[in-house]
């Protein structure tokens, strides 16, 4: 088993994965646009002699923190088949792509944990916590009832179309 970039021809294989482990069904067209986009310099696998175990992606961003543009990478699609899990790949792929990153100019490190305290253990902390706020209705302004927008109901074929807007 080795820990290395993804080979192109091995897409198919992470992408099953990524299907699988994140319970999406992709389409053939689907499925052709996201190969078009992957790049497998950022796409590290923990691999056997002819299978994909477990796959994790970088995605390159740069992020503004007060006026400095800062170089940072997104850990994305970090997935393991069931029964390659609690071996220890996660781990491995974690502290490559950590490595790669840093080699890259990479200052931060952004994800979004399924469990913060899996994470945690390998150095990322929370930026940002979440505030909930209670307002009760009678505190809300009365809306404008004078609107000049209008509503018109769509087709059920229709929503394809407005999903793109979305």
């Amino acid at each position: 088993m080795e820990i290395r970039k993804m080979k192109t021809s091995e897409i198919d294989q992470v992408m099953e994965l990524g299907q699988f482990a994140f319970q999406v069904e992709m389409n053939s067209e689907e499925l052709a646009e996201r190969k078009k986009i992957i790049n497998p310099e950022n796409v590290w696998v923990a691999a056997g002699e002819d299978e994909i175990y477990s796959k994790l992606t970088i995605l390159p961003m740069e992020v503004y923190i007060g006026p400095h543009k800062l170089s940072a990478g997104g850990v994305s699609g970090v997935a393991t088949w069931p029964e390659k899990r609690r071996s220890g790949l996660v781990s491995q792929l974690l502290t490559a792509s950590l490595k790669d990153m840093k080699d890259r100019g990479h200052i931060l490190s952004f994800l979004y944990p399924f469990s913060i305290p899996f994470y945690r253990r390998y150095g990322w902390e929370l930026s940002a916590d979440t505030k909930k706020w209670t307002i009760t209705k009678d505190k809300l302004p009365i809306p404008d009832r004078k609107s000049t927008g209008t509503i018109k109901r769509v087709a059920k074929e229709d929503w394809k179309e407005l999903n793109t807007i979305y």
